[in-house]
């Protein structure tokens, strides 16, 4: 009987074994738990709890406080965002999206996005205060119903492939740093070619990154009504920047990475000088990034 009640124990505080090496540190474990049962102890080694050398005793502290103090607990749900225990971690971003008071929940999840050590940390609490919302209509020169007269592709010119920048966004506040602005500081961006960003600088990776490139548009010529972006393939969703305007997004979730696009840039093209691109891309699994050429063309 006293095994099976050991054996139990173990497995609500996610223990697998019990090597002879791991017997100290469970019955450490066990008697943890009797001092949380009992009335006269409890508040006492949930605060001592919070500070334990194990990982497992200080998540069950942080559980237990969350439980009986829940808004209440969200000075200690900062103080530990240091903690460099992947579980921990975890039930902070959990408890910090249970706080139902928006302003406080906010205010926690800012704390943690810009104190975290973990950069997974810092970016799963920063989505919790959807700081991007960029969205906009992009209507083809072809497809406005305000305008009348015929289109077509005059000219298609393909975006240089060996001149793009490229930098993973792990926290996704790349939006808020100006990635998109023409004077950014370059620094830390590597180069990259069109292609899966898996096989190149990038690496394995899933989440955002940003591109930028600088091209040189053709003097606009008589009978040029406009211009628009040819995306072959980006792997998955894409939302596009043109000379620090934003132009729109081409996100219909993971089923776009094969999906060809275009956006209309007839306000934002500088024709005859130098322009500047700037994409981000989600990627949520397997290859990632521009997978096919971009091609600019020239509409009358």
């Amino acid at each position: 009987m006293k095994n099976i009640t050991l054996l139990i124990l173990c497995a609500l505080f996610g223990i697998c074994a019990m090597a002879p090496a791991q017997s100290s540190e469970i019955q450490k474990r066990i008697e943890y738990r009797k001092q949380l049962n009992n009335p006269a102890t409890r508040e006492a080694a949930i605060q001592e709890g919070l500070k334990n050398e194990d990982p497992v005793i200080r998540k069950k502290a942080l559980y237990e406080l969350y439980a009986a103090k829940g808004i209440d607990a969200a000075e200690t749900l900062k103080q530990m965002a240091t903690d460099p225990d992947k579980g921990i971690q975890l039930l902070i971003i959990a408890c910090i999206k249970n706080i139902s008071d928006t302003a406080k929940r906010n205010e926690v999840a800012k704390y943690v996005a810009e104190n975290a050590k973990s950069d997974e940390m810092k970016r799963d609490a920063r989505r919790l205060l959807t700081s991007f919302t960029l969205t906009k209509n992009n209507v083809r020169l072809k497809d406005n119903p305000t305008y009348d007269h015929e289109v077509t592709t005059a000219e298609k010119i393909t975006i240089p492939d060996d001149n793009w920048l490229i930098i993973k966004d792990v926290i996704e506040n790349g939006h808020e740093k100006g990635y998109f602005k023409k004077e950014l500081d370059e620094k830390g961006w590597q180069k990259i070619k069109i292609g899966a960003w898996e096989q190149q600088c990038i690496g394995t990776y899933d989440g955002i990154a940003w591109y930028r490139i600088r091209f040189k548009a053709p003097e606009k010529a008589k009978g040029v009504v406009g211009a628009e972006l040819y995306f072959q393939g980006v792997d998955e969703i894409a939302w596009i920047w043109l000379n620090e305007t934003y132009v729109g997004q081409h996100d219909i979730g993971p089923s776009g990475w094969d999906i060809p696009f275009f956006m209309n840039i007839g306000e934002e093209i500088k024709w005859g000088e130098e322009n500047l691109l700037v994409i981000r891309v989600h990627d949520s699994a397997a290859a990632g990034g521009i997978w096919k050429p971009i091609e600019l063309h020239i509409l009358k």
